[in-house]
């Protein structure tokens, strides 16, 4: 836990590009009022962006599979982890929404995570005023952790809302941050 001299050079350090909290605070709440009033667009481009990604890491891994070969070995459990990644990846461009279903159970796993790390975050950083808003975040993260287990398999659908309201709570946080550091303000 830090210290007052320790929290105040924090702030010291923060305030040199307090702006950037305030930027991705907007840029966050305007991405999070976007999902919400497009949920089902907002899953389905969830599921295509996360499908480029592990359609990437297949390739890559394809790629790799041919240095392994001369250097490990390994070329078969390779390829295989690549032919992996590639179905993975097809399917979530082909089934977007069915794939949400199957990503919505991970997702919730994360959520819960991170929640859990936000409050304590939260608790390490107390004294500062914009502290409680993480905690808030923390707690709705938690909460829409257990929301998807409990909803599923309806929680696929309703991803894009999730996303939403997880977008907007952190954007409002980032922006409490770039108040409470810039009134350079301590709670006592």
């Amino acid at each position: 836990m830090l210290d007052n001299n320790q929290y105040t050079d924090l702030i010291q350090k923060l305030q040199v590009n307090r702006i950037w909290f305030l930027v991705l605070g907007v840029l966050l709440v305007i991405g999070g009022l976007f999902a919400l009033s497009y949920t089902i667009i907002a899953t389905v481009v969830a599921m295509y962006f996360i499908g480029g990604f592990v359609i990437a890491a297949g390739l890559i891994q394809l790629g790799h599979s041919f240095y392994a070969k001369q250097t490990t070995g390994v070329f078969l459990l390779s390829v295989l982890w690549s032919v992996i990644y590639l179905v993975a990846g097809i399917c979530l461009f082909l089934l977007p929404l069915e794939s949400a279903l199957y990503l919505a159970f991970i997702l919730a796993i994360f959520l819960i995570a991170f929640g859990v790390s936000r409050i304590i975050y939260s608790y390490q950083l107390r004294k500062m005023v914009g502290s409680p808003w993480i905690f808030l975040t923390g707690i709705i993260n938690i909460l829409f952790g257990i929301f998807i287990l409990a909803a599923s398999p309806v929680s696929g659908i309703v991803f894009g809302v999730i996303m939403g309201i997880d977008l907007l709570m952190q954007g409002i946080s980032f922006i409490m941050v770039y108040v409470a550091i810039r009134k350079d303000s301590l709670k006592a």
